[in-house]
């Protein structure tokens, strides 16, 4: 039987669309694991008004789940405020390049991977104050530790010590974690990336029952 959609939440999207997507900044949630997060409620960063800034918000939202890019080296230059955009954690451990406003980041097919796996919801209060998360506390899946799930996205295998509870199984090597950290970071920029060169044909959209549900191409 053919899946069923909410049309009440049924969404166009053009091409006039996906240039407002292009303009928004992305920041990093600093509770639970931290995620990043597309976020103006000032308007300060984009010029957009707040019925075009609503309406941009939704479409990342698609975008974000739906749209294609190719790995590669990319650059964009930082809206973020000077003191904002300092404490960013891809910043502060130095994890893309930063050459004043400007940075580079290589987007790799992990990246790319993480990305479509994401747990990504709107997050919507009224006016200005919507924007959309990946979620801070599960950004990847639904583990108790969000390193078990971007190694399972992964394919990693962990190769540290045996664990205590269940000595058959093993930890994840110091190397390992602090290579799974930062690639976490890393998506900050790789996001910001993404929203400003990934790639969705137009269409009608809706999104897979219940209504919080991933976005589908109608």
């Amino acid at each position: 039987m053919p899946e069923k959609f909410e049309d009440r939440d049924a969404l166009s999207i053009s091409e006039a669309d996906l240039a407002l997507v292009r303009a928004l900044p992305v920041t990093w949630l600093s509770t639970e694991s931290g995620a990043p997060a597309v976020y103006d409620f000032s308007g300060q960063k984009t010029s957009l008004g707040t019925d075009d800034y609503r309406r941009a918000m939704r479409v990342a939202e698609v975008l974000i789940q739906l749209g294609e890019l190719e790995a590669g080296r990319f650059a964009y230059e930082n809206t973020l405020e000077p003191a904002e955009f300092a404490a960013q954690p891809f910043v502060q451990h130095r994890l893309a390049e930063v050459v004043e406003n400007r940075v580079t980041i290589a987007v790799t097919e992990a990246h790319l991977k993480l990305l479509r796996a994401a747990n990504t919801h709107l997050v919507d209060n009224g006016g200005r104050d919507v924007g959309v998360e990946i979620d801070p506390k599960r950004p990847y899946g639904d583990m108790s530790y969000f390193q078990l799930d971007m190694a399972r996205i992964l394919g990693v295998v962990a190769d540290g010590s045996p664990r205590a509870d269940y000595p058959g199984l093993r930890d994840f090597s110091a190397p390992q974690l602090h290579g799974l950290n930062e690639l976490h970071e890393q998506m900050e920029p790789v996001l910001q990336v993404f929203l400003q060169h990934a790639q969705l044909a137009p269409g009608r959209f809706a999104r897979r029952p219940p209504w919080y549900g991933r976005w589908r191409r109608l």
